[in-house]
């Protein structure tokens, strides 16, 4: 994924995503073909988490064009729990199961982007007394998700909250007893400081 950032910068977005999209949903079409564990990886691995990936990268680029309103994140949310909840759990089994993890990626991502940035002051003041838990979030879900279809545990609701409770307990250790006390051998810290130049967007 760094490489990814990296031709960005060099070629610009639209020259790297269209082919990145085109080679994510031929993967996907290749995984509905192959079927099996080989299948199925390559459905996980780049149709799911690539196309969460590419819509990160539009809306980390375009997100200060996008409006933010509640009717919008309503309508968002009506779209990918209509998705989530409507015909088969996502599978290499049918065209519409196939593509139903990059179908949720874009109301999915609208969401996180609202509520990131619209959640009442209640939440963020949650975030400020308990740390910043986002990266040992993005870290241990991958592993706790893999941990729990090792164990044979997919698609019911409770695997889901099972999923979110292991995953929050390792991001608070992981801030706890990693991150926190490494931010705080830092010497030099850039917070607060402004850049000279306007920064490209």
């Amino acid at each position: 994924m760094p490489v990814l950032v990296v031709a960005i910068r060099r070629w610009g977005l639209a020259k790297v995503l269209v082919p990145y999209f085109v080679v994510t949903v031929g993967c996907g079409v290749i995984s509905g073909a192959m079927g099996g564990l080989v299948g199925n990886v390559l459905h996980h691995t780049f149709l799911e988490r690539g196309s969460y990936f590419g819509v990160g990268i539009l809306l980390a680029h375009y997100g200060s064009r996008i409006p933010l309103k509640r009717s919008f994140a309503l309508l968002a949310a009506a779209v990918y729990f209509g998705l989530v909840t409507l015909g088969p759990m996502p599978t290499v089994e049918s065209v519409y199961g196939l593509f139903k993890s990059a179908l949720v990626a874009a109301p999915l991502g609208y969401l996180i982007l609202f509520v990131g940035l619209k959640a009442p002051a209640v939440f963020r003041g949650i975030s400020n007394k308990i740390g910043d838990l986002s990266y040992g979030i993005y870290i241990w879900h991958s592993f706790v998700i893999a941990l729990l279809a090792w164990a044979g545990l997919s698609g019911e609701w409770f695997v889901m909250l099972l999923l979110v409770a292991i995953t929050l307990v390792l991001a608070l250790g992981s801030w706890f007893v990693v991150e926190k006390p490494a931010l705080g051998l830092k010497r030099v810290s850039v917070r607060g400081l402004r850049p000279s130049t306007p920064a490209r967007v």
